[in-house]
């Protein structure tokens, strides 16, 4: 397995477990990680979609947590 890979596999297991977090701040955290590390797949393998979508996704999460703590 790529280092590349492992990145993906990591990724995909925030994101699985953002699944089972009933803690809405918690999740988003968790999420993020999961987005991030999928971003740096994205950029390592050279796959913008990926780094673009995730980018989107966490941009999200980090507006949605800002509001929520006001």
């Amino acid at each position: 397995m790529y280092n590349t890979e492992l990145i993906g596999y990591v990724a995909t297991v925030f994101i699985l477990a953002s699944f089972v977090i009933s803690n809405l701040k918690t999740l988003r955290m968790v999420n993020m990680i999961g987005g991030g590390l999928w971003m740096v797949y994205g950029y390592v393998a050279g796959f913008s979609a990926i780094f673009v979508g995730n980018l989107l996704m966490v941009l999200i999460h980090l507006v949605k947590l800002y509001h929520e703590n006001k």
